[in-house]
């Protein structure tokens, strides 16, 4: 049996022969860096770092598949990909001191395989939910959750949105399990240069199974429910150095309240 280092030259190499140059090279960077991770790893040397689980190396690992090539995006160590990290920055630098303040309800929607240590910075009661996931501690569909009202203090609801077909089911649900005054995260991919969000009517394989791409408006859709925007940011407001060191994302992020 070829041994995955194997089939995937064996891939480029197929490319190579259809004349498909431009996948054969990302493809081959792609080893390439596998390869320079390897023989520095022992070394512990490089300047970028993982605020998930704190590897530090020469470089994040590039995301390949079918024709989405993302250049940073994995952690070698604990494989959390640039939303999850940036998720982290901005838990533990923008609201670290709510979370201190006291012991918070927190409910994540989609969770990896690290997600609870998002939070260790914190004392937190931490509930997990997913449609069929093994890592969440509930099964269930976002649009219809089995948990009681006005319940958490915070909700993460990290790039799920753009895969769900019932947006307003969703947000409304989680505004129904917020604590009046309780706030979510929600990060979203959109692009900045649109001025409305464009629904696909379907999901699109070569957007990771996205069925909108969301715009300048995004704002309104989650005010229109009844949140509070407290502030929308992207990476794109930190020091350049800083996004890259921690490999964050550049697609924006929201904090909204529930009045």
């Amino acid at each position: 049996m070829a041994t995955g280092f194997s089939r995937i030259v064996g891939v480029q190499a197929r490319y190579l022969r259809e004349g498909r140059l431009g996948k054969a090279l990302r493809g081959f960077t792609v080893l390439a860096e596998r390869g320079l991770m390897r023989l520095s790893q022992p070394l512990g040397v490089g300047d970028h770092v993982c605020c998930l689980c704190g590897w530090r190396g020469p470089l994040f690992l590039s995301a390949y598949a079918y024709d989405t090539y993302r250049p940073g995006a994995f952690c070698p160590q604990c494989g959390a990909s640039e939303p999850h990290r940036t998720l982290k920055f901005f838990l533990e630098q923008e609201l670290g001191d709510y979370f201190r303040e006291t012991t918070r309800a927190v409910l994540d929607i989609a969770p990896i395989a690290r997600s609870r240590d998002l939070f260790a910075f914190a004392p937190v009661a931490y509930t997990s939910v997913d449609l069929a996931s093994p890592l969440a501690q509930i099964h269930g569909d976002l649009g219809r959750l089995c948990l009681p009202d006005a319940h958490f203090d915070f909700v993460s609801c990290f790039h799920v949105l753009e895969h769900i077909a019932d947006e307003t089911a969703a947000l409304g649900e989680v505004f129904r399990v917020l604590r009046p005054g309780g706030l979510a995260l929600l990060q979203v991919s959109w692009d900045p240069c649109a001025t409305e969000t464009v629904e696909y009517g379907a999901p699109r394989e070569s957007e990771e199974g996205h069925v909108r791409r969301y715009g300048r408006d995004v704002a309104e859709r989650w005010t229109s429910v009844g949140f509070e925007t407290l502030f929308s940011r992207a990476a794109y407001d930190l020091d350049d150095a800083l996004v890259r060191r921690h490999g964050l994302d550049r697609d924006l992020l929201m904090l909204v309240r529930k009045p």
